[in-house]
């Protein structure tokens, strides 16, 4: 290797740097909680009754599974909610879900997370 190179290389190693051709670049391959990613969520109201939506796109070219948990909590108390969800294989469109659950209020705040394998 020519010199140069060789102390471009050493220089950029001792700030931190990898050059382009690293091995350290490749990307990796994405875990299934990776490949689900979270859509808009939000409140919403039909006639007298109240839902909390979640959006999920499953952007991998393998089908998924995910078991999904959320606590939602507004001024008329909370509500706990579980599902299952199987997202097949993206081929050339994303695929698009919605979990919906009834709550009690228009408003409030949420929390929910999920567990996910390639089937």
């Amino acid at each position: 290797m020519n010199m140069l190179v060789i102390r471009l290389l050493v220089a950029a190693a001792a700030l931190g740097l990898n050059p382009a051709f690293a091995s350290d670049d490749v990307p990796k391959s994405l875990t299934a909680k990776e490949c689900i990613a979270d859509g808009a969520s939000d409140f919403s109201q039909d006639g007298k009754q109240f839902f909390f939506t979640m959006n999920f796109d499953n952007n991998c070219d393998k089908p998924i599974i995910c078991t999904i948990d959320a606590y939602i909590v507004g001024i008329r108390g909370p509500t706990s909610a579980h599902t299952v969800m199987q997202f097949p294989a993206m081929k050339q469109i994303r695929i698009h879900k919605s979990f919906i659950v009834k709550v009690k209020a228009v408003d409030g705040t949420a929390q929910y997370g999920r567990s996910c394998n390639f089937l």
